[in-house]
């Protein structure tokens, strides 16, 4: 009982503070890329904020309802989204930010963005999934799903990327500028097997943290 409680605090605090950022987000932040808020959607922090959205808020209805399928749901999105997109996103920003802040966040960007919010999206990510990990046991994929759904997500972001920079005539991020084109297969190769390394890193934590096999219940 106290396991069940403390299972369904966590899980609605998560979907409360996601849900409430990403309102506040929609209704008070100027949109600094047009005036549909979907075209926000172009940066990885962005689809990285509603893939947590969509993740809160189907774990709270599966600790509500113990529904098998929407337990399948959670494991699946967890190993193929959830954890590589999270941990991407927290390193890369923290990474370049210690670097020079202008890369990630120019001055003009941090003034609109309130501080909390900024955590949301590039700390809050790394909080959830240590708390998920050490508290639920997901079962993963095989290796081969993992290997598809980097090579399909990789893929899926870098049309974004290259559909931004055809059609709107700038790089999402400028240093894809310096490439020459062969390096852009590279980038992508490198990213798939980037991304594949952290849905098996999951897999690895997860196993010497609950162990192979997932208790009935």
């Amino acid at each position: 009982m106290t396991s069940n409680f403390i299972q369904l605090a966590t899980h609605s605090i998560f979907a409360i503070i996601w849900c409430s950022s990403l309102y506040y987000d929609i209704h008070y932040l100027p949109r600094l890329m047009g005036e549909v808020w979907a075209k926000k959607l172009v940066m990885l922090t962005n689809i990285n904020f509603i893939l947590f959205v969509g993740y809160s808020v189907i774990s709270l209805f599966f600790v509500l309802t113990k529904w098998k399928f929407l337990r399948n749901v959670v494991d699946f999105y967890f190993y193929t989204s959830i954890f590589p997109v999270g941990m991407t996103t927290v390193a890369l920003f923290w990474g370049l930010y210690a670097i020079e802040p202008e890369l990630v966040m120019p001055a003009w960007v941090a003034a609109l963005i309130p501080n909390w919010l900024n955590h949301v999206t590039h700390t809050l990510p790394a909080v959830h999934l240590l708390i998920d990990l050490l508290s639920n046991h997901h079962t993963p994929p095989t290796r081969f799903t993992l290997k598809v759904m980097a090579f399909v997500l990789v893929a899926v972001y870098f049309k974004i990327i290259f559909y931004v920079r055809y059609y709107d005539g700038y790089w999402l991020y400028p240093v894809l500028e310096l490439f020459h084109p062969i390096m852009h297969i590279f980038t992508y190769l490198g990213a798939v097997f980037g991304y594949f390394s952290l849905c098996c890193l999951a897999t690895f934590v997860t196993r010497k943290i609950h162990g192979e096999k997932r208790k009935v219940g």
